[in-house]
């Protein structure tokens, strides 16, 4: 027995040891039939071995197959040795391939060894089917132990064999477990009697009403949902529990029909009723509260018939066009009908602050608005008010709309939220709504100012205590603030002082452009540019100061003062400018005056002293005297002798005189009040050279000048010769009243004294001294004698005055004379130019010629004389020819 038990144990964990002892006796019977079975003809080969394999042993006659058919063996041993069997674990079924052994299938057991099939055997043999709603865990099987429970069924063991048990209310068993007892169902599920079978943990389902909220937990479905299905696992997870409409309820978890989805929620009424239930609802509109339904109650079963659309808010504006697709407040119906809704009007048309109110403590009187007397409807605080906050009804009674201040305005700016309910045409009412911001005057920011105001924080003398108060800037209405700007938005929101801003100091508003330009039709100015100068004033920036002396502005500008034109000047400036608020202000300056339409410094030898009409030139230094420089502003600034003038007693103007003359002397201009008397013309100090007999012989001539001479360059040689050393000029040999003189300087001194004398001959050969006299001046034609620098002083002055040539001075002696004596003799050089036109066209002939000594102009031509200079010329090699000047006669 305790070998049995061992071998059981290890085939078997959950069989007893008796039931082990057992299946030993069954193999032991089995064996014992096997011995009883009808022996084979051991002399006869059998039916199901193939062909030729059937062989006699021996001399016994006795016969052994050595290859069955089909899945048959031979058996090697035993009272049917040399015969066909089936091996173990199949049985015969001589359907099958006209004869053959077959696998033992599931739910039968089948022969343990190699069985002997008979000759002639027809049907099936060696399989036994297991109890009923038994089966086994795999084909092959060869005992009835191997029978184990089918699904739906525990399996128990009996002395005479497994047996098979029915699972019963919300238990299963699972197919070939051995289990000896059914498992239950987790908690609160359930295997229907019409289910499925009891053979798997999915057998069990969750109940309609419940879902499973996780791994072998299910819990009911939330109120306002129900579940109306057995469902598996898998199907019953979060959220297969179907939400009653939006707005709708049931009466508690579970609910497992949509029939149960009849009641209200709070903030909704009933819009849809279909068999019972409410199949929409809606929220309540804002200005409305619904307080929902509870069993018992009829609201579950009535809904509102009509719904009328409304488009404006409670301000009376305009929300959308569209007004077939609104609801807003109001609902049409009998008492009745509203009633059962559950949906009542806020008293005093009070709002709500949003849709879905469910009593009647959200009804508010909303921010902007006030309830003047009791029992009144809301109303928009008026346009100089405010209100902030929400309140509820019973505050509404001392809670009103509050002033802004005085001449402050209010404006409905602020937004708070309305809500349009659209439930027509198919829209779900509780998701398509149009959100609108209705603007109301809420809180001080709603207050405003106008363009060109300032708010001001002052007393109240009757309120007693401290308002706002707006005033007009620059000018307006009583009250205004003069000279000042306010602020610059047509409306700026909000109570805090903001007071006018004063233009800078002598800065002024007015109602001209450009300061109009910044203001409300010529009040009320809002921009720091509506501050313009005052007349006489001018900005610089930063301030407004009084314009100079010299300067003005007409004002009504942001200029800075313009300085009069050259010249001109403003008298001295008044504290009002009104003396320096045009241009006509401007006059001549002291120092100034009025040339050719043009302001100029008053010119030498003029001054102006005074301030006066810029239409008058300066006024002249009286008799000889001269001022030292252009611009005098005063007739003490005449303190020296005019140019070409000089006195010889110091500091008296009164003797002034002219200067010039021989020997030569200027007037210089500019000369200091101290220093009154004509200056003495330069004088060369090497002169004229002549060389005679190898021995050279200087001249220097005195210098003279033209009376009223102002310039070193006005001085000349009163006798000169055009080229220095051998220079001999024909002209003077007709003379027939010739002299005999020692020297060179006696025969000039004898022409320097005739002003008739226009050229001297000095002959060293011999010492006559011969001249070119012109006592007799008649005709057009004029013979002019070039005059050269007095000295290298003078000649520079030329130079600096452009003068061509260093020979020339650009001045000539002139004589209404043909010049026949200069003209006749061929020893002169002469060059003849036609169609000169002016007698300055001849001396710039002559200027721009060294050797040029004078000139003869007959209106048409220009006849150039030129003196001899050829040593060889041994006839006039002793002559020495010197020219006269005359300043006389340097004009004609």
């Amino acid at each position: 027995m305790s070998r049995a038990c061992l071998i059981t144990l290890v085939a078997f964990a959950v069989i007893s040891c008796a039931a082990a002892s057992r299946i030993l006796e069954d193999d032991a019977a089995v064996m014992g039939r096997e011995l009883l079975q009808t022996k084979a003809d051991r002399f006869i080969c059998s039916d199901w071995c193939e062909a030729n394999q059937c062989f006699r042993v021996g001399t016994t006659g006795i016969v052994r197959c050595n290859k069955c058919k089909n899945n048959l063996r031979p058996i090697p041993a035993g009272v049917n040795a040399g015969q066909c069997g089936c091996p173990p674990g199949t049985y015969f079924d001589k359907t099958v391939n006209n004869g053959d052994c077959v696998a033992c299938p599931f739910g039968s057991y089948c022969n343990k060894q190699l069985t002997w099939v008979p000759n002639g055997q027809t049907g099936q043999l060696g399989i036994t089917a297991c109890a009923e709603n038994l089966t086994t865990r795999a084909r092959r099987s060869t005992s009835m132990w191997d029978c184990v429970n089918a699904g739906g069924y525990a399996l128990s063991i009996t002395a005479t064999g497994p047996q098979a048990n029915k699972c019963l209310l919300n238990t299963y068993a699972i197919a070939k477990s051995k289990q000896a007892a059914c498992t239950p169902c987790p908690s609160g599920m359930i295997i229907p009697d019409a289910g499925d079978k009891r053979d798997k943990p999915t057998s069990c389902l969750v109940p309609a009403g419940y879902f499973l909220k996780s791994p072998g937990q299910i819990a009911p479905c939330d109120q306002g949902s129900y579940q109306p299905k057995y469902l598996g696992q898998a199907a019953a997870t979060v959220g297969v529990c179907t939400a009653c409409a939006e707005g709708v309820t049931t009466a508690d978890k579970g609910s497992n029909v949509t029939t149960e989805c009849k009641w209200l929620k709070p903030g909704y009424f009933a819009k849809t009723i279909t068999d019972g239930v409410i199949t929409e609802a809606v929220l309540c509109p804002q200005g409305w509260y619904c307080p929902g339904s509870k069993p018992g109650s009829d609201a579950d079963v009535t809904a509102i018939s009509h719904v009328e659309p409304l488009n404006t808010d409670p301000n009376g504006n305009l929300l959308i066009t569209n007004t077939a697709y609104l609801y807003v407040s109001a609902v049409t119906g009998d008492t009745g009908a509203l009633g059962t809704a559950r949906i009542i009007q806020c008293n005093n048309k009070a709002w709500t602050k949003t849709v879905g109110a469910t009593s009647s403590d959200q009804c508010l009187v909303p921010p902007g608005f006030e309830i003047v007397n009791t029992g009144d409807d809301i109303t928009p605080c008026s346009n100089e008010q405010y209100r902030s906050d929400w309140i509820n009804l019973p505050a509404a009674a001392t809670k009103k709309c509050v002033a802004c201040g005085a001449g402050i305005f209010s404006e409905a700016i602020e937004p708070i939220t309305l809500y349009s309910l659209n439930i027509t045409n198919g829209a779900d009412a509780n998701t398509d709504y149009t959100v609108v911001n209705v603007k109301v005057s809420a809180s001080s920011k709603s207050c405003f100012i106008t363009k060109g105001q300032g708010m001001y924080y002052v007393a109240s003398g009757t309120a007693g205590k401290m308002i706002y108060k707006a005033k007009d800037c620059g000018l307006g209405a009583a009250g205004y603030v003069p000279n000042s700007y306010g602020v610059a938005g047509d409306k700026v929101y909000g109570l805090a002082q903001t007071p006018c801003k004063l233009c800078p100091a002598n800065m002024v508003v007015t109602t001209s452009t450009p300061s109009s330009n910044y203001s409300v039709t010529g009040a009320n100015f809002w921009d720091p540019l509506a501050c313009v100068t005052k007349p006489g004033y001018g900005y610089d920036g930063r301030v407004s100061s009084l314009c100079a002396k010299g300067w003005y502005n007409e004002g009504n500008n942001y200029l800075a003062c313009t300085q009069c034109a050259y010249g001109l000047t403003t008298d001295v400036p008044n504290v009002e400018g009104t003396n320096t608020d045009a241009e006509a202000d401007c006059q001549a300056a002291p120092g100034f005056g009025n040339y050719n339409g043009t302001m100029q410094q008053c010119p030498a030898g003029t001054y102006n002293d005074v301030w006066r009409a810029k239409t008058l030139a300066c006024k002249p230094c009286t008799g000889s005297s001269w001022t030292e420089e252009d611009g005098s502003d005063a007739s003490t600034d005449c303190s020296i002798c005019k140019p070409g003038y000089g006195s010889s007693t110091p500091g008296d103007l009164t003797a002034c005189g002219e200067c010039g003359g021989t020997p030569g002397t200027y007037g210089p201009p500019g000369r200091a009040s101290d220093d009154l008397p004509c200056v003495a013309c330069p004088k060369t100090a090497v002169g004229f050279q002549f060389w005679y007999n190898n021995t050279a012989y200087a001249y220097k001539p005195d210098p003279t000048a033209a009376a009223k001479a102002e310039d070193a360059a006005d001085c000349v040689s009163s006798m000169a010769q055009i080229e220095d050393g051998l220079w001999w000029l024909a002209g003077a040999e007709a003379d027939t009243g010739a002299t005999t003189e020692s020297s060179v300087e006696d025969c000039a001194a004898t022409c320097t004294g005739d002003d008739t004398c226009a050229l001297a001959t000095f002959d060293y050969a011999n010492g006559d001294c011969k001249r070119l006299v012109i006592d007799s001046e008649s005709g057009s034609i004029i013979t002019a004698f070039k005059a050269v620098p007095s000295s290298d002083v003078s000649q520079s002055r030329k130079l600096q005055a452009a003068k061509p040539k260093a020979v020339s001075t650009g001045m000539y002696t002139q004589w209404k004379y043909a010049g026949t004596a200069l003209t006749t003799p061929t020893t002169n050089k002469k060059t003849t130019t036609n169609g000169v036109q002016h007698l300055a066209d001849c001396f710039d002939l002559c200027d721009a010629l060294d050797s040029c000594a004078a000139v003869v102009y007959s209106g048409t031509s220009c006849t150039t004389i030129e003196g001899a200079t050829d040593p060889a010329d041994t006839t006039n090699a002793s002559k020495r020819s010197l020219t006269h000047a005359v300043p006389s006669k340097f004009a004609i």
